[in-house]
């Protein structure tokens, strides 16, 4: 069987977001079908270690700090994303790894603090070279391009510039792998990948699916669940809310993060202040299986939603923006896609009266379907 080495910036426990919780999944997995699997991730110190039968081994930061752990001043950001693009720091570490466990393919699952000379280096020593795009760290130098809160339709010039190394690294990666068709698609139309076979290969979210029946009762629970930010949207489901003006229409808000924001939506809110509560960390499956209807109202273009297919796993439907990655989730659900306030006001209106119906199709995304799209190009 292969041999199989995959690099990321960090690896479990320390998971800041899905990128970490799908590297882990996509390793476990291909070592369940008995491929040979090594991960090299960055951390504080190097260690070695096994974690669910993956062999892990952590190579202490090669640039002025580890991302996953550190905020600093812009200039310490300049600097770190300048290094980054093309970390000839870390580059006689990483030949030395190559030549060592002599893979037959590398995948660098989040490049960040590997640096995209990884990909050189991986072909200098004939290994097949893959590359998932979670996301867009190689376009901009904040990995959202999103700013001044609108989405970026071009590349300012200071993220071509600093990234300018990693495009040109790009040209040495056999195979890219989009989250979503919208992110595979955003970096071709600025010219990375140009060697490189493509594929849109899912995230594995779940184990198993759980069937679940509408709830009879007179509350309808409306949830949000995810990162509290004034990007995400959240203010466009309590906009919602107000002109319902139902108040058996009750949100559930789950996750932590920005507190002024918090601050600003009880403030900006408080006529249907009774109506909404802020759960904080919740578990994402025990959170869902307690709702009647997901929201995702994402305003900037987040290229995958990990939390819509855990709700369609659990046979909760989901309602989300017209942005980014997650229309594609939803192809069979036209109805609960949305662009704007009014949008989202019918939805939750029409599903509640039973005017829309949802189709729990999980074929694409269930893990066998993933891992043979995995197989067959690995």
């Amino acid at each position: 069987m292969k041999k199989v080495l995959i690099f990321c910036r960090s690896y479990y426990p320390h998971i800041s977001g899905g990128g970490e919780i799908s590297t882990q999944a996509l390793a476990e997995n291909l070592v369940s079908l008995g491929y040979e699997v090594k991960v090299i991730t960055i951390s504080s110190s190097y260690c070695k270690e096994v974690i669910n039968n993956v062999f892990v081994e952590r190579l202490k930061f090669k640039n002025i700090y580890w991302s996953y752990e550190s905020s600093n001043s812009l200039i310490k950001k300049i600097i770190w994303h300048t290094i980054d693009a093309n970390n000839i720091f870390i580059a006689s570490i990483l030949d030395e790894i190559i030549k060592k466990y002599n893979p037959d393919t590398v995948v660098s699952s989040t490049i960040e603090d590997i640096s995209s000379i990884l990909w050189k280096i991986s072909k200098k020593n004939n290994c097949k070279v893959i590359h998932i795009l979670r996301s867009y760290s190689l376009l901009c130098t904040n990995a959202n391009m999103f700013k001044n809160n609108s989405n970026c339709l071009n590349r300012c010039l200071n993220c071509s510039l600093i990234t300018l190394n990693k495009k040109f690294n790009s040209y040495y990666v056999d195979h890219v792998v989009g989250i979503s068709n919208f992110i595979l698609n955003k970096h071709l139309q600025f010219g990375y990948f140009k060697n490189a076979q493509n594929s849109v290969i899912h995230n594995i979210c779940f184990d198993e699916e759980v069937e679940r029946e509408k709830s009879p009762s007179n509350e309808f629970k409306i949830g949000y669940l995810g990162r509290i930010h004034p990007t995400k949207g959240i203010d466009m489901i309590l906009e919602s809310m107000q002109k319902l003006n139902d108040k058996n229409n009750l949100l559930f808000i789950a996750g932590k993060g920005d507190s002024e924001y918090i601050k600003y939506l009880h403030q900006n809110y408080s006529n249907i202040q009774s109506n909404f509560f802020f759960s904080g960390l919740q578990n994402a499956f025990e959170f869902i299986d307690g709702i009647d209807l997901l929201i995702v109202p994402s305003k900037w273009e987040e290229p995958f939603g990990r939390v819509v297919i855990e709700a369609l796993s659990r046979n909760v439907p989901v309602a989300v923006k017209r942005v980014g990655g997650m229309p594609e989730l939803l192809i069979d659900n036209e109805d609960f896609i949305f662009d704007d306030i009014s949008g989202l006001v019918k939805i939750i209106s029409d599903y509640k009266n039973n005017i829309i119906q949802f189709s729990f199709n999980l074929n694409s995304f269930r893990k066998d379907y993933i891992m043979k799209k995995w197989i067959d190009i690995i």
